[in-house]
């Protein structure tokens, strides 16, 4: 391929249309060999345009000067080629005509970038690649190029990942978090190792750990929408990109919750609303021998599947355990106090995991 066709190539994966004048037309106008009646047409299409107004610009930095004072200097394939290359490290941001995402708040978190890591401070640059990881009482708010924001809980990791295929913003979550996206961003998804989060214009929160049990880690994930609707996609679809593709989805509404339990959506759309019976507003029997809606009686079948090493009981009881949340850490910790050493761990983790909630 030509060094030409591979900028063209790259120029339109930067979001540049049909309506977009080509390569050899921006060439002439950035080199000074437009006449005056078409270089008007082209201004006034960059005035509308990010993808063109950032390619000019990048092109103008790059040769040290407006595109006026160009003229017989580097051809524009060389502009494009880097511009992609600004558009693959900084996110895409600047040709989108977007502001970088950035820290706005934070207490006991730090940048990991690549092999460095550094303390982070209200308005550090985040872009792709970046991890930001927070301590047992730290916290994070951040503002993210859509407009979106995220905020972290305690003890938790949130990963930028570039955008692929449609999305604008895509992130890797462990430990728990809280996102407001804005209704007319679009392309918003979050990962876990149990599953993904796929949304469009909402206000929701995740908490995403690992049960270690004898036989290996079980992944979870809770979901709870505040307001709009989230899809909820097993692990099977995460990585894909594409809903109804390899797992299991479910969708959740407002004031509901969502459990993925090792890459499986478990119950559906679970109301989140206190039920004056105790019967859990899942509708579904909790697990054998368990108290309704009784976090001190799905704790103690955990316990008592951990002790022997039945994996059934403790998903069962995980599920039960998840779905009360934040509320399960009373009887976690009060449990884990009389728990042989190897269980007591398992339920520490699994207690700080659901306190995490930002």
């Amino acid at each position: 391929m030509s060094r030409t066709c591979g900028a063209v190539e790259m120029w339109g994966s930067m979001g540049a249309t049909d309506g977009c004048p080509d390569l050899g037309v921006l060439s002439s106008y950035c080199d000074g060999e437009t006449p005056r009646r078409a270089r008007e047409a082209i201004e006034g299409h960059l005035a509308q345009c990010g993808v063109c107004s950032g390619l000019v610009a990048s092109y103008a930095a790059l040769e040290g000067g407006p595109p006026s004072a160009m003229a017989r200097r580097a051809p524009l394939w060389w502009g494009v080629a880097a511009a992609a290359a600004l558009l693959v490290v900084a996110g895409g941001w600047a040709l989108r005509g977007e502001e970088p995402s950035r820290v706005s708040s934070c207490r006991d978190a730090v940048l990991v970038a690549g092999a460095r890591t550094r303390p982070l401070s209200g308005g550090d640059r985040l872009g792709p690649g970046d991890r930001i990881e927070t301590g047992p009482d730290g916290q994070c708010g951040i503002s993210l190029s859509d407009r979106s924001a995220a905020w972290l809980g305690g003890g938790s990791r949130l990963t930028i990942l570039p955008p692929v295929g449609g999305e604008r913003t895509l992130l890797h979550l462990e430990g728990a978090g809280r996102f407001e996206v804005r209704r007319a961003a679009s392309g918003f998804r979050v990962r876990t190792d149990a599953g993904e989060a796929i949304v469009r214009g909402t206000v929701f929160e995740i908490i995403a750990s690992r049960l270690d049990t004898p036989r290996g880690s079980i992944s979870w994930m809770r979901l709870r929408t505040v307001e709009g609707v989230v899809d909820l996609a097993g692990s099977g679809l995460a990585g894909s990109g594409l809903a109804g593709s390899g797992g299991e989805s479910a969708r959740i509404p407002a004031c509901h919750i969502g459990l993925i339990i090792d890459g499986v959506p478990v119950l559906g759309a679970i109301c989140d609303e206190p039920s004056p019976s105790g019967v859990p507003p899942s509708g579904v029997p909790p697990p054998g021998g368990l108290p309704p809606g009784s976090a001190e009686g799905a704790v103690r079948i955990l316990c008592d599947a951990l002790a022997v090493d039945d994996p059934a009981r403790v998903r069962g009881a995980l599920v039960e355990v998840v779905r009360l949340g934040p509320a399960s850490t009373g009887a976690l910790r009060a449990s884990a106090a009389r728990a042989p050493d190897a269980v007591a761990g398992t339920l520490l983790a699994l207690a700080r995991a659901l306190e995490g909630a930002p």
